[in-house]
């Protein structure tokens, strides 16, 4: 769901953690690109993204991966995406 730059992507029916990015600067198109590769590779590798991991598009770019109560359920943790 995007609610101007918030993003909340919904992967828990895989048994995953979700994750949001309730206050990005970055596009909406952009956000979404950046949540799409992260739920694929979140999807498909196996690996764990851990609280305090980074990530990006390029190699200039981090992401920082912080677990933290939900937006929505603050009895929920989720992985939020702090750029």
């Amino acid at each position: 769901m995007i609610c101007g730059m918030m993003m909340h992507v919904v992967i828990s029916a895989f048994n995953q953690r979700e994750f949001e990015a309730p206050e990005s600067k970055l596009e909406p198109t952009e956000l979404f690109d950046l949540a799409h590769g992260l739920a694929t590779y979140v999807l498909t590798s196996g690996n764990e993204v851990r609280d305090g991991d980074t990530f990006g598009r390029l190699e200039t770019e981090r992401i920082r991966v912080t677990y933290a109560p939900s937006m929505w359920d603050k009895a929920r943790l989720v992985m939020r995406l702090e750029s």
